[in-house]
């Protein structure tokens, strides 16, 4: 049996499985994927992943934790933050979308008191809620 060993660097919307027919359909044969290994998404990189066992065995050992998890508010830290007050963050957290003119997008929200809320979406200046921590 003959194989062929690949890396792929891509865009999102790629499907690996199409290459792998279209590349069969090269060599006028067929073929099909026996393995994939996804090594990197966005700025995420299989060498700084752990494994779930990895995680059963250190879930309460909080340096583990905050050395190797990423929380919600660093994975967004490169978006812009919106501040409230208590009454719009009550209305925020309540489900109701809110006139924002901002750019159209993901940011980070906080309270008065620059805690950490969660994320909002903005569409055509209207913000809702979308990952609330509680």
């Amino acid at each position: 049996q003959k194989y062929i060993e690949f890396e792929v660097f891509c865009g999102k919307g790629t499907y690996i499985r199409s290459l792998c027919e279209d590349i069969a359909k090269k060599f006028d044969t067929v073929g099909y994927m026996k393995e994939l290994k996804r090594i990197q998404v966005g700025e995420f990189n299989i060498e700084n992943s752990i494994t779930v066992q990895e995680l059963e065995l250190n879930k309460h050992n909080s340096q583990f934790i905050d050395s190797r998890l990423i929380s919600i508010e660093k994975l967004f830290k490169n978006r812009k933050l919106i501040n409230f007050d208590n009454k719009k963050l009550q209305l925020f957290l309540n489900g109701v979308k809110l006139t924002q003119n901002f750019e159209d997008g993901i940011y980070r929200i906080y309270d008065i008191n620059d805690n950490f809320v969660g994320i909002g979406v903005v569409e055509n200046n209207l913000l809702k809620r979308d990952i609330i921590i509680e």
